[in-house]
């Protein structure tokens, strides 16, 4: 079926009426459009001529229905820009100070390498990140027989605190004693506890120099077996307390400073293997190396920072639609007015977060790499056209 325009013939199908639904046409609309462009011969001027069967159309001219508010989507007329930006982050500092960091660390001891290198870089991502701190273990003790006793944070996670948690970091002088790591992850997952997320991705990042050595259940000589290793106590009680903290959808990020996580002193290297493989966030091992950062120099200390502060503020790859696409097979990506593919594979290109169809999209190889590398200045989807699945094919 067919209307004519003075300037060119729309020709509308069953399957285009149908197609339109009844967001287009009602069923009555569309059978009294039907009926109509059925006593419609031809009209079609200097475009040309079309015929219905024998009859003959005079010079009526029929217009097109009007779709108002509700009419189809074309491809491109509807689009939508998308935010890329990194979302807001609270990072508590959980800061080691046991006697073991007083340790020669090239020119200088691991705790004021770490102090001064901490203070750089949150300065540097300040406005990015909300710094809170904690330092273990606590000074003075607390009537244990070892230094096993931990502070609450001095330093709530907050935007611009640097100064605070600069402060409370030169402060934070070595204490002899042991290393409560399990109860400094303990007080941490209960501070969080007590205030809500705020929509904020929350992160403790655990910076130590060995194994944790005080209980937390005060069981003595308590080990586990995992792959062949054994586990002492006081590492069983820091995995529990870093589950619990992913219980609360805190990431536990674990930092290993020193020589003695290279020659396995005290068992640290599998201890903190384990901490890093639970907390959510453990290091991409590409090269084969372990899962938490290892930082043997001052230098693969400053390396370690940068990439994981850096990678906490880089644009997402993974961008909501503030309102729901009508079509999500007729979505379209573009960066910077170049078209994305669509990739089923979800490799290289674009794809729908799986069960958010319409609602959550996701970048993969190539294109989120232009994302996080900040090559992409704006992001947005058109409405009503199909995707490309290919470059070569792509607008």
């Amino acid at each position: 079926m067919w209307f004519a325009q003075p300037s060119r013939c729309l020709v509308y199908s069953r399957r285009d009426l149908q197609t339109r639904g009844e967001s287009v046409f009602s069923k009555r609309a569309g059978a009294v459009v039907c009926l109509a462009a059925l006593a419609v011969t031809s009209a079609c001027g200097a475009d040309g001529d079309r015929s219905l069967g024998t009859q003959q159309a005079d010079a009526t001219r029929i217009a097109p229905p009007d779709f108002g508010s509700r009419a189809p989507e074309v491809c491109g007329r509807a689009t939508q820009p998308l935010s890329f930006a990194p979302k807001a982050v609270d990072m508590l500092l959980l800061f080691d100070r046991s006697g073991s960091m007083s340790q020669a660390f090239g020119n200088s001891s691991r705790i004021e390498v770490e102090s001064q290198l901490l203070e750089e870089w949150l300065w540097a991502y300040h406005d990015r990140i909300r710094f809170g701190f904690q330092s273990f273990p606590r000074p003075g003790g607390c009537g244990q027989p070892s230094v096993c006793c931990v502070d609450e944070p001095q330093v709530a996670p907050a935007s611009f605190t640097a100064a605070a948690v600069a402060a409370a970091i030169e402060a934070a002088s070595p204490v002899d004693g042991n290393t409560p790591t399990a109860q400094a992850l303990s007080t941490a997952g209960s501070f969080f506890a007590a205030r809500p997320p705020a929509g904020a991705e929350r992160y403790v990042l655990l910076s130590t120099d060995g194994q944790p050595s005080c209980l937390v259940t005060g069981v003595l000589g308590q080990e586990v077996i995992r792959s062949g290793q054994r586990l002492e106590g006081p590492c069983v009680d820091a995995l529990a307390a870093v589950r619990g903290l992913r219980a609360l959808g805190i990431k536990v990020i674990v930092l290993g400073i020193g020589t003695d996580l290279e020659l396995g002193i005290q068992g640290a290297p599998s201890c903190l293997e384990d901490l890093a493989r639970a907390g959510g966030a453990a290091r991409e091992a590409a090269d084969g190396g372990p899962s938490f950062y290892s930082a043997r120099t001052p230098r693969e200390l400053e390396l370690a920072l940068q990439r994981i502060f850096g990678a906490l503020v880089q644009p997402s790859c993974t961008m909501a639609i503030s309102q729901e696409a009508p079509d999500p097979n007729n979505v379209s990506l573009f960066f910077d007015m170049s078209e994305v593919p669509f990739d089923a594979n979800r490799t290289d290109g674009w794809n729908w977060l799986e069960g958010n169809a319409g609602r959550v999209l996701e970048v993969y190889g190539a294109p989120c790499r232009r994302l996080e590398r900040l090559q992409v200045a704006g992001v947005e989807i058109r409405y009503g056209c199909a995707p490309c699945e290919t470059p070569g094919s792509c607008r």
